[in-house]
């Protein structure tokens, strides 16, 4: 498989944050050896929920051990927007409308382009991660595990009607979800990203049209008992022992480190697999803002190495509550993954 880099500057320092994507060939193998992208999706059901709320189950960043017990219930949201300009144009407003507002796209995953040799011609379907150097670094500093979230992942794709939307889940239930004190400063970043999107003459989607879904999201985290660049490496193992592939990855410590922020060790991993990606584009194309997943391994303050994400089927769910049974076979399949990287 061939395999191309996207490098993204982070603007006015110099800080390079690298998001690899392959080039889907439309085999069916789940080697991930090099870092391959096979993202899989097709035009489905229009966007289905906004404003949808849901408890979320949240927990703390430890250094002992498994899972991370819950810890207080929050309220989450999947925000969805639909554009009144076309996708290229939508994706042009969003850009400025970024940099207007003090933020910087980092880095961008190309779901559409990754799918074109699948066969699948989707009309337009691309992952923005959007951020801003300095606020950035003080959540890191607070709390490494911030980078299952940050930079934030905005969505833009079109729906089966040939409508462009926009999407992304609440940064303040996200981060919440992670440490609850966190969500003070993701409520701010909650109505910086409205303030973003409306800009680009998107309005709230007022009449989804799936069901909604209410869902206990979870932050779940396993301590490792590896060194950072173990842990990766098992990852990477696990992720191709069980069937699916590495789609990119982000180097946050590296696009960190020219702030004057040294971390140990914090890289993000898009994991998925193209047969059921297929089968849940076609349900929903708004699934592209939780697929491929997002795994992050981070070390903290002590030292530790973890690996955390967010629970898919509470996400996929909270989405579309048609998405939540697919999302509950890939809880387990997610949760085999780390088990096998971090023990």
């Amino acid at each position: 498989m061939n395999l191309t880099k996207r490098s993204v500057r982070w603007a006015g320092l110099g800080v390079t944050a690298a998001l690899a994507l392959g080039t889907v060939v439309g085999c069916g193998t789940n080697n991930t050896n090099s870092q391959t992208a096979n993202t899989t999706g097709t035009s489905g059901n229009q966007a289905s929920t906004n404003n949808t709320t849901s408890n979320a189950t949240t927990t703390n960043a430890t250094t002992t051990g498994q899972q991370a017990a819950p810890q207080s219930n929050l309220n989450a949201q999947f925000m969805a927007y639909t554009s009144s300009q076309s996708f290229s144009a939508t994706v042009s407003a969003l850009k400025h409308s970024i940099s207007s507002n003090g933020m910087m796209v980092l880095g961008n995953l190309n779901q559409a382009g990754a799918l074109k040799t699948t066969g699948l011609q989707l009309k337009g379907a691309e992952s923005f991660f959007v951020g801003n150097p300095v606020s950035g670094k003080k959540l890191f500093q607070m709390n490494a595990a911030v980078g299952a979230e940050l930079p934030m992942q905005v969505y833009v794709w079109v729906n089966n009607g040939g409508q462009t939307e926009i999407g992304y889940f609440t940064p303040s239930s996200l981060l919440g979800a992670i440490n609850p004190p966190m969500g003070t400063q993701g409520a701010m970043m909650d109505k910086k990203l409205s303030m973003i999107v409306q800009q680009t003459k998107a309005t709230p989607v007022s009449s989804p049209s799936g069901s909604q879904s209410v869902e206990n999201i979870r932050f779940i985290q396993s301590a490792s008992t590896k060194s950072f660049d173990s842990t990766v490496s098992a990852l990477k193992h696990s992720v191709a022992n069980n069937g699916m592939m590495i789609l990119g990855n982000l180097n946050q410590a590296g696009a960190l480190k020219t702030t004057g922020l040294d971390l140990k060790g914090a890289e993000s991993f898009f994991v998925g697999n193209p047969v059921v990606g297929k089968q849940m584009f076609q349900m929903d194309p708004a699934v592209g803002t939780e697929l491929p997943m997002r795994v992050y391994v981070w070390v903290d303050n002590n030292g530790k190495t973890h690996v955390g994400y967010y629970q898919p089927s509470t996400l996929l769910g909270t989405i579309n509550s048609k998405l939540g049974m697919k999302g509950a076979m890939m809880d387990k399949k997610l949760s085999m993954i780390v088990k096998q990287a971090t023990s």
